[in-house]
């Protein structure tokens, strides 16, 4: 597996995380490499993600470093709570086999366990995205923060990594492989909210480095990233709110995208009729019952 073939999947809330971008974007890359380590495990059964983790520990002899959960191993969950040894370890574990999943050297694996216990919280909502994004984000960061960075990199903002972040988070429509979302939902989703009215609740409260961005900010970044064919889109509809448009990490070509989108809006068409016509079939039933029941003269 090529550096291009790895994710790192994190919760939407994490881009509110930290207190720079620098430090929200190391958070994804925690998260990711304890999911992978916990994705692996599940998908694979207790006795290769145990294999996995022999070769972790064999590299690790090789280079004369130690490789096993440290001795006051102590995890703390998101409400500030001290995990069970048990659960801490089994988090450890996750995180040294995400990291060789990942392609990641380098690190402290404890340390990305705790920011997991940190983040996660039941009913999140996740988004998926490519090692190498990650990566020329993480490294764009680091440079407007004044650190040295390799000149080999394709620069990508912090805002760009919002916006992507906020439309791989969206529910992929399952037979079509696309989202519909209008300027609004790509608002709240890039302030680390799934819906329209947690974003109301909690703008207020929002950190310096995950604030609002404006429609026009939304509409320029959307298009510069359309530009460098990180995703296809086809505007679905226009209205006085933006409408809505459809985005497309899947599709190859925009016709294609087009096609998808168009057999979607014949089906959602003639759901009025279908809905209208079921109705009518429990009308008939219903009429058919009772006479069935009426007794005999």
């Amino acid at each position: 597996m090529s550096k291009s073939d790895h994710y790192f999947t994190a919760p939407l809330s994490i881009l509110r995380s930290g207190n720079t971008p620098l430090e929200a974007l190391h958070n994804v890359v925690s998260c990711g490499i304890v999911n992978a380590g916990i994705g692996y495990r599940r998908a694979n059964g207790e006795d290769d993600f145990q294999t996995l983790l022999e070769q972790v520990n064999d590299e690790a002899k090789k280079k004369g470093a130690a490789n096993s959960p440290p001795h006051n191993l102590k995890l703390q969950d998101s409400d500030g709570m001290l995990m069970s040894k048990a659960r801490a370890v089994e988090l450890w574990e996750a995180a040294n086999a995400g990291a060789k999943l990942c392609g990641v050297t380098g690190g402290n694996r404890a340390d990305d366990a705790q920011t997991w216990a940190t983040q996660h919280h039941e009913g999140a909502v996740f988004f998926k995205i490519k090692s190498d994004w990650l990566w020329n984000a993480v490294i764009t960061a680091r440079q407007d923060a004044g650190m040295e960075v390799a000149s080999d990199f394709m620069p990508l903002s912090w805002r760009e990594f919002r916006i992507l972040a906020a439309i791989l988070s969206a529910p992929v429509h399952p037979k079509r492989g696309f989202v519909f979302l209008g300027w609004e939902s790509i608002q709240a989703r890039s302030c680390g909210f799934h819906r329209k009215d947690l974003f109301d609740a909690g703008e207020n409260t929002l950190p310096l480095h995950c604030q609002p961005f404006k429609r026009s900010q939304i509409d320029l970044t959307t298009s510069r990233l359309e530009a460098n064919k990180f995703y296809l889109r086809f505007r679905y509809s226009k209205g006085k709110r933006g409408g809505k448009t459809a985005y497309s990490f899947r599709h190859d070509a925009r016709d294609k995208l087009a096609a998808a989108v168009g057999e979607y809006q014949s089906l959602y068409c003639m759901k009025p009729t279908i809905d209208a016509n079921r109705a009518r079939d429990r009308e008939l039933s219903a009429a058919l019952q009772a006479a069935s029941n009426k007794p005999a003269t």
